[in-house]
């Protein structure tokens, strides 16, 4: 019993330290598991309990908590760890465009949700034993088919992510994301070519 308490005080101790070290993470724009552009986690500035495959098992990953905001009052807070191994996605589907300054990065996206259809199970086209993950609208072709189809979407949602207090706003219509702007003090000349 001693030791498990033990064990306690050390890893809040680690998480609290390592918050307190390293004061900022770095969040960047890259390729995803799907082949499309994410806003992905690289460092972050937590250690925290993470669940495994093994409901009795738990182990210490680095990441960082973010507080999600959707466009009505709830917020809900998930802790995302560093890339590697499939982890690390912030804003997921394909990010058209991103910038961003020492505060902010504005995102605009193209939910693949709105044009393939949602990740589910479903069975290959060439034998009906077999299934995979994937989506039901995603052309089974080439990549350059898959990737004409997210270039002609008209499907947008637009981002918000406040890098020093990790608050993420989003999905948002354009009319959202430019009042929440102004809402959050974003300053004037950060803008995605769409508000150029």
């Amino acid at each position: 019993m001693k030791y498990r308490i033990t064990c306690w005080i050390a890893l809040i101790a680690t998480t609290f330290l390592s918050s307190c070290i390293i004061p900022l993470c770095e969040i960047a724009q890259e390729q995803g598991r799907e082949g499309v552009e994410e806003i992905r986690l690289f460092h972050g500035d937590t250690v925290s309990l993470v669940p495994s495959m093994n409901p009795n098992y738990q182990h210490l990953c680095r990441g960082r908590f973010f507080h999600y905001h959707p466009n009505d009052d709830t917020v809900y807070t998930k802790f995302v760890m560093e890339s590697g191994a499939g982890y690390g996605t912030i804003i997921s589907g394909h990010i058209d465009e991103s910038v961003k300054d020492r505060v902010f990065l504005l995102a605009d996206r193209k939910p693949l949700d709105s044009i393939f259809g949602p990740l589910q199970t479903l069975p290959c086209p060439f034998d009906s034993t077999l299934f995979h993950y994937g989506r039901p609208g995603d052309p089974l072709t080439t990549w350059n088919d898959k990737w004409q189809i997210i270039n002609d979407s008209q499907y947008h949602d637009y981002w918000i992510l406040n890098m020093k207090t990790s608050d993420v706003y989003g999905p948002l219509i354009f009319e959202e994301y430019l009042i929440k702007k102004i809402e959050l003090g974003v300053p004037e000349d950060l803008k995605l070519k769409c508000e150029r």
